[in-house]
């Protein structure tokens, strides 16, 4: 099983046969009238950032109950 590289969708084109390495193109794929190579490796990102508005101000600090944290790393409550 191949798997194609993430934000990509098409036909199959061609496909190889044979022994080959990681960075070799193994086959291609049609997509919107261009031929996009396919490897054995493809690069995934780990994770997309959500897309948000705007963030809220900090108004409330989170009190762990212990004095060391609260004083020297003083965090906000909520996310």
């Amino acid at each position: 099983m191949i798997m194609v590289p993430p934000g990509v969708s098409g036909t199959v084109g061609s496909i190889s046969n044979g022994d080959f390495t990681v960075d070799e193109d193994i086959g291609t794929l049609k997509s919107g009238g261009k031929n996009i190579p396919i490897r054995m490796m493809q690069t995934w990102p780990v994770r997309h950032s959500r897309k948000v508005i705007g963030k809220l101000p900090p108004t409330e600090p989170l009190i762990t109950g212990q004095r060391v944290i609260d004083t020297l790393f003083p965090v906000a409550k909520g996310g």
